[in-house]
């Protein structure tokens, strides 16, 4: 009977004393800020929707969801690429484009704000700073047009450093 209660004890300590890592803690050395018209916006780094990666190796594909559908979701594509530099989106950018999408098409709340052409006349900039092959970092801001509401919404500040896929 005692070595039963000891037993029993045993595992109880063990199940209360393990902890499960969780996969979903933010790493403070990814990140992807911008401000929306003034108001600053945080992607959620942990959604498999926030990514970098490299196309066909001449199309740099950068994605940041930001914590709800409602806050939007970014995606870049930088034409192109090359590594380190500037590159222009929207008028004169060839078909390089930076989009901040918000809500549904399915509940009629869709909206995207885009420097893209054809289809806007508005300009902007994505500045890769640092590229080592696995992590990407830079800057970021173009002024967005949207065709469904028919306004315009300056994205400032953009920073991120993130991971390759």
């Amino acid at each position: 009977m005692k070595q039963l209660i000891l037993c029993m004890l045993a595992i109880v300590f063990l199940a209360t004393s393990c902890k499960k890592d969780s996969n979903n803690t933010p790493d403070e050395n990814y990140y992807f800020t911008a401000k929306i018209d003034g108001v600053d916006y945080s992607a959620d780094v942990t959604s498999a929707s926030t990514y970098v990666i490299n196309h066909h190796g001449s199309l740099l594909t950068i994605s940041a969801a930001l914590p709800t559908v409602t806050d939007g979701v970014f995606l870049a594509n930088l034409s192109g690429y090359t590594g380190e530099q500037s590159y222009t989106v929207g008028t004169g950018g060839g078909t390089s484009y930076g989009r901040y999408t918000t809500g549904s098409v399915g509940d009629g709340t869709y909206s995207s704000w885009k420097a893209e052409t054809p289809g806007s006349t508005t300009t902007g900039v994505f500045v890769i700073a640092k590229d080592d092959g696995s992590v990407v970092e830079g800057t970021f801001q173009f002024d967005g047009y949207s065709e469904e509401a028919k306004t315009t919404k300056k994205i400032t500040d953009g920073k991120f450093r993130l991971k390759r896929k």
